[in-house]
């Protein structure tokens, strides 16, 4: 006698509701809450480009260089600014 496979459940009619609400209630957020996230984001991000347009990247470079720690200190800038985030 040959095994069947079982047949796959039937497949409902209507997706389940998700916990989070639909996509539909994503409209009824206050323009607000985009508004911080994107501040969070650019901000950060804007304060450097205008620092580095002020030079700042280079003083900061230079004066790394000097310190006791020399060209080595540089190596740990990448962590520092990753901490300051």
């Amino acid at each position: 006698m040959t095994e069947r496979m079982p047949s796959p459940p039937s497949s409902p009619s209507s997706p389940p509701e998700s916990s989070h609400g639909s996509m539909s209630d994503f409209d009824k957020r206050s323009n607000s809450t985009w508004f911080v996230s994107f501040a969070a984001a650019m901000v950060p991000f804007s304060a450097f480009c205008y620092g580095h347009h002020k030079g700042v990247t280079v003083r900061v470079l230079e004066k790394l260089a000097k310190t006791k720690g020399g060209v080595y200190a540089i190596f740990a800038l990448p962590f520092l600014t990753l901490g300051m985030e």
